[in-house]
């Protein structure tokens, strides 16, 4: 993390400290990104998140695994939990299992600081 500025080393700290194991983290430009792991598992009843024992992500959703639709699912779910455009989350492995890796850029502004995205995460974990 020695390349990164002190606003997304906080933030980088931060999300570890939740338990997210996260990996490959760059900063280019302003724009911070890392990859991390998700769970998914369509067809649910009843959409929930939360982060398992093996610092995953771990997403329940109700769409069904046909013709991407869960993968699309995930990806708005994702983006309103970590408070980004969907266009900022990169689906990079596992389009057809159920574990997955995003990767995820954040850019730190003066309207969209590190502490709008933890208060973003602190509350999809409530």
């Amino acid at each position: 993390m020695n390349q990164l500025t002190d606003k997304s080393q906080n933030f980088i700290k931060e999300v570890i400290r939740s338990g997210l194991e996260i990996f490959q983290v760059s900063e280019n430009n302003g724009v911070l990104s890392f990859i991390f792991r998700v769970v998914a598992k369509p067809g649910s009843k009843k959409e929930t998140l939360f982060l398992d024992s093996e610092g995953r992500l771990v997403i329940a959703l109700s769409a069904k695994p046909v013709s991407g639709e869960a993968n699309k699912a995930l990806l708005k779910i994702l983006g309103k939990f970590l408070g980004i455009s969907t266009s900022k989350i990169i689906l990079e492995k596992g389009i057809k299992s159920k574990i997955k890796q995003f990767r995820v850029s954040f850019a730190f502004t003066d309207h969209k600081g590190q502490d709008y995205y933890l208060k973003k995460w602190n509350e999809s974990f409530k």
